[in-house]
């Protein structure tokens, strides 16, 4: 083998390795945004001095419907596996989605939702979300006390490598018992 050859050969692999590497590092670093929403469920109070937070009536049973847009900023697909809540005291009971959910709220209503399945989310598009919550703790609460859900949980991939993100609300979702 010639020594040009060896060269083009060695310049090669270490093109290609850092082709793999920069590949590695979008996906490992690709984020989602929370993407434009107004819906944080029936029912909800904004508290005065309680900037961007819906409070909810916190009592074992209660049900709230709320809306989260995921967002993809591009430039890459992203397959998008599940969106969750993490709270001991709240069950999501279901999740909807609507996809292609466009830029204003006339174009997303919960009842056109499907069941959530596994969805491809292109560059520059959001999907709409909708989760179904019902309080589930048991133990009493004093009065004005609860406690506040912030973040969705997302699973999805970029280029077959798996990502998990919590996502910030834009408009936090609380659950509180009454101050009487």
């Amino acid at each position: 083998m010639s020594r040009a050859r060896g060269r083009w050969m060695w310049t090669g692999a270490i093109a290609l390795l850092g082709i793999a590497a920069s590949c590695l590092l979008v996906c490992l670093t690709y984020e989602l945004e929370h993407g434009d929403s107004w819906n944080v469920g029936e029912g909800a109070v904004f508290e005065e001095g309680a900037r961007n937070v819906a409070v909810h009536e916190l009592r074992p049973g209660n049900a709230v419907r709320i809306a989260v847009t995921v967002r993809n900023p591009g430039p890459l697909p992203i397959a998008l596996d599940e969106v969750a809540l993490s709270s001991p005291d709240v069950a999501v009971d279901a999740v909807t989605m609507l996809e292609h959910a466009g830029q204003s709220a006339e174009c997303c209503r919960p009842e056109d939702a499907t069941p959530f399945r596994p969805v491809t989310v292109g560059p520059n598009d959001q999907i709409m979300i909708w989760l179904a919550l019902r309080v589930t703790g048991v133990n009493p609460y004093p009065p004005c006390s609860g406690f506040a859900v912030e973040t969705a949980d997302l699973r999805y991939h970029v280029l077959r490598f798996p990502r998990t993100q919590s996502l910030p609300l834009r408009t936090g979702i609380a659950f509180r018992t009454p101050c009487s």
